[in-house]
């Protein structure tokens, strides 16, 4: 499903979905970085607004962590420029 209406500039919703599309997947120390401390609860904000967004576990040598990505057929289309996210 794809959003209407993208999260209001400056929120913390917009900051995830810019830094996702930029960067192609988002983590928690990512989020941390700019203050988003709840980055799972801003996800299902976005999923909430219809943005197809998986979570992928990444294993790493202290367990592992969840990394959020749009759903491959999303993505490529926001690459190719028929995606708008900023709605």
């Amino acid at each position: 499903m794809i959003a209407r209406n993208g999260p209001k500039p400056g929120s913390q919703c917009h900051t995830v979905l810019h830094f996702i599309q930029r960067h192609g997947g988002i983590t928690p120390a990512d989020a941390i970085q700019f203050g988003c401390y709840r980055l799972a609860a801003r996800v299902k904000d976005l999923r909430d607004m219809g943005y197809n967004i998986v979570t992928k576990d990444t294993k790493h040598d202290g367990g592992t962590h969840a990394r959020y990505e749009f759903q491959r057929s999303d993505y490529q289309r926001e690459v190719s420029g028929q995606m708008s996210f900023f709605g």
